[in-house]
């Protein structure tokens, strides 16, 4: 635990700094006072900013490609996950970790996806999972909270050999094996907790295949408390014979998605919804994370990506989906880096433009508004395009879209690259917007955690908010295989508290899971 600090309270601008408050006479909203040691953010003109590691232990444990979740019964209550490499855990490959801190952040436990393989191999006496030990690597995860607090965290386990399971950077090579090259076998799970995180007694697997048949997951729920997850169905899919998706052919990339209505006991079964929604995409569909929220309606929105545009759709079960209409337009550019992914000018990570998407569910004057967010490379050439967010929204339920402002207040004559946003709305309707900004840095190569909200719908946004008191650079977080990478995604979340924001941060020389919450 890191020691909280007593400022003084002066509201005195938009947004000055971000400072851990330890007065138990503050309340998140809903009436109850916070405890002594809570840390959360206020609009202050000085003092410290709040910048709390989550993955505290152990030392070495390292983590990117972060999803964020809080109870709605209980903002103090707050799950984090990603990708985690600590070593007896991961091995030579990756193994989803969960944090979860039931204090608003004061303090953290920190878990992994029971069984691993690699454990058993070091510690004889380490328990076997009969589902998650015979993977050799477990990726992608995302949290949600249910309406009545509980918990779901989606896992894609993948490599059901040791061998394809090992590392494949360069002289690192202990078990010779195709990590990121080659894949036996891929799955999706969900895993539920009843005790807001604390265990995780039930999970279910909702997908298998050969090969990497089933990547990059999403997961949300509804207000009646229906859960919602899908993902994308890779080239490497093979037809069964007699399903509803069986004009699929090899090399088709796809989206399927499956619904829980008892709290993931069981699961529909997803073919339905992969060929209804492959049917209404255009001829060069990618797919690529399908990012899914509900609204006060029950009714779902996933956001999706063809060639050159971000498309939003909507279905009222999850599994009938509307015919996509386009939000707005992206650049793919030529890739660049030593792995050929698309990438900002002078950096190595990949960078996709990944949109996500949220909905009010508030009883405000913008309730029913659905916001999309995504990055854009700018040019077609990754040497020279200037990295940009763009939010666009609509009112009519995603028959219409409107760009809204530039969320970011960044001198354009820096031309500094803002990448990776991440987009919530709270309770109350205010919208919440964070992203990684190299404003900062002349050399426009390290980069900050950036803030900004909106009170009219997304029309106008806030004075912006630097977050991180420290800058990071990419080359302290890396992927099993070795490569430069932050993820390929951001998220974050709100509540009655403000927006609850995670991240990748490397102050410390390593890829740490840091967390703020920030009181508008």
């Amino acid at each position: 635990m890191r020691p909280a600090l007593v400022v003084p309270i002066l509201l005195l601008a938009v947004f000055g700094g971000c400072v851990a408050g330890d007065d138990s006479s503050r309340q998140p909203g809903d009436g109850r006072a916070l405890p002594p040691g809570t840390l959360w953010c206020m609009n202050e003109t000085a003092g410290p900013r709040c910048n709390f590691e989550a993955t505290l232990t152990p030392a070495t444990r390292q983590a990117n490609e972060l999803s964020i979740a809080v109870n709605p019964t209980d903002p103090l209550n707050i799950l984090a996950t990603g990708k985690d490499y600590t070593p007896d855990e991961a091995g030579d490959c990756v193994w989803a970790g969960i944090y979860t801190t039931k204090d608003g952040g004061a303090t953290w436990k920190n878990q992994n996806v029971p069984g691993s393989p690699w454990k058993k191999l070091t510690n004889p006496n380490a328990p076997v999972n009969e589902d998650f030990s015979k993977f050799w690597c477990a990726t992608d995860p995302v949290v949600a909270f249910g309406p009545d607090g509980t918990a779901y965290w989606t896992v894609m386990p993948y490599q059901c050999d040791r061998a394809s399971g090992s590392k494949t950077g360069r002289d690192v090579l202990p078990s010779g094996g195709f990590n990121d090259w080659f894949w036996t076998c891929s799955a999706m799970y969900v895993l539920v907790s009843h005790d807001g995180g604390d265990t995780w007694p039930e999970w279910k697997q909702v997908a298998f295949g050969p090969r990497l048949e089933h990547d990059k997951q999403w997961i949300s729920t509804a207000p009646n408390g229906n859960v919602l997850l899908c993902w994308d169905r890779d080239s490497n899919y093979q037809v069964d014979q007699g399903t509803a998706a069986d004009q699929l052919t090899p090399g088709d990339n796809t989206v399927v998605c499956s619904v829980s209505k008892d709290k993931g006991k069981t699961w529909d079964d997803g073919q339905p919804s992969d060929q209804d929604l492959h049917a209404t995409m255009n001829t060069n569909w990618v797919g690529y994370l399908p990012a899914v929220d509900y609204d006060a309606k029950n009714t779902a929105y996933a956001t999706l990506l063809n060639a050159t545009h971000v498309l939003a759709t909507k279905s009222a079960d999850g599994l009938r989906w509307e015919t996509p209409v386009a939000v707005g337009t992206y650049t793919d550019p030529d890739r660049g880096g030593e792995y050929n992914w698309p990438v900002l000018r002078g950096s190595a990570f990949r960078n996709f433009a990944v949109p996500l998407v949220a909905v009010d569910r508030s009883a405000g004057p913008y309730a029913g508004t659905i916001y999309v967010t995504w990055f854009d490379h700018g040019k077609k050439s990754h040497k020279e395009g200037e990295g940009d967010i763009r939010v666009a929204y609509s009112r009519d339920g995603g028959k219409t879209w409107n760009e809204s402002a530039r969320p970011h207040d960044d001198d354009p004559a820096k031309k500094a690259d803002q990448f990776f946003p991440a987009i919530s709305v709270g309770p109350d309707g205010t919208v919440d917007l964070s992203w990684w900004d190299r404003r900062d840095d002349p050399d426009n190569h390290l980069f900050h955690l950036y803030y900004t909200y909106s009170k009219d719908g997304g029309a106008t946004w806030a004075t912006n908010l630097r977050v991180t008191d420290k800058a990071s650079d990419e080359k302290y977080s890396r992927h099993q295989n070795g490569m430069i990478f932050l993820g390929d995604y951001r998220d974050q979340d709100s509540s009655t508290m403000g927006a609850h924001l995670v991240w990748v941060d490397t102050r410390n020389q390593k890829a740490d899971v840091y967390t703020a919450i920030i009181e508008r």
